[in-house]
């Protein structure tokens, strides 16, 4: 089996993901995993945050403000990061 085959094998089947991740981590306590993720966590609440004070003190398109802010809250870095690149009027 060749290379490509094997990483295609590995992409489309769920099983095989599901079964690497949790041996990812096992062994690891719930701390740890926290410690692990903490600064995409990090990095998340700061786009967010920063994307409701743009949201705040800018005019919009689209979408009235209530909506990007649900919009912002929901959906997860891909929010925040629309919001950014289409949602804002720019002067």
């Amino acid at each position: 089996m060749n290379f490509l085959m094997s990483i295609s094998l590995y992409l489309y089947n769920p099983k095989i993901i599901q079964k690497g991740m949790i041996t990812m981590l096992s062994g690891m306590t719930i701390i740890e995993i926290i410690k692990m993720f903490l600064p995409l966590i990090i990095l998340e609440f700061g786009l967010k945050i920063f994307c409701f004070f743009k949201l705040y003190n800018d005019k919009v398109k689209f979408f009235p403000k209530y909506i990007w802010l649900v919009i912002i809250l929901l959906i997860s870095t891909i929010g925040p990061l629309a919001y950014l690149i289409i949602g804002r009027k720019r002067d």
